[in-house]
């Protein structure tokens, strides 16, 4: 695996920035194989697609405070607002993801409303 870098902050430097975040099976309900899948993705991105590859944050370091709103006490800013393309895997539905957090240790469900998807460094 490899060791994340912090993004460089919640700005459009015209680079092409990925990052994920993942949860399998520290979650009542496994899903197998999750780290080889969006590792796979990652790193396909990473050398085929020119993404530079800013954080892999898996199982109890994917943290719902990454993808929360600095409004709703989150630091999206600083994660998942700085890259350009993010990719979550794990479970979810229609009132949010589920995520199990170091923090908290337990599961816990990120609603919707409580992000704001990438209002800072998207790529046009």
């Amino acid at each position: 695996m490899l060791t994340p870098s912090a993004p460089s902050g919640a700005y459009d430097d015209g680079l092409k920035e990925i990052g994920i975040e993942w949860v399998g099976m520290s979650h009542s309900k496994p899903l197998w194989n999750t780290e080889q899948n969006i590792e796979g993705f990652y790193n396909w991105m990473g050398t085929v697609g020119g993404y530079s590859r800013e954080f892999n944050w898996g199982e109890y370091s994917a943290w719902e405070n990454d993808f929360q709103d600095a409004q709703f006490g989150g630091t999206d800013t600083e994660w998942v607002d700085a890259v350009d393309f993010v990719y979550y895997q794990d479970h979810g539905g229609a009132n949010g993801v589920s995520m199990t957090s170091q923090q908290e240790l337990s599961v816990r469900i990120l609603a919707s409303q409580f992000a704001r998807a990438h209002n800072s460094d998207s790529q046009n």
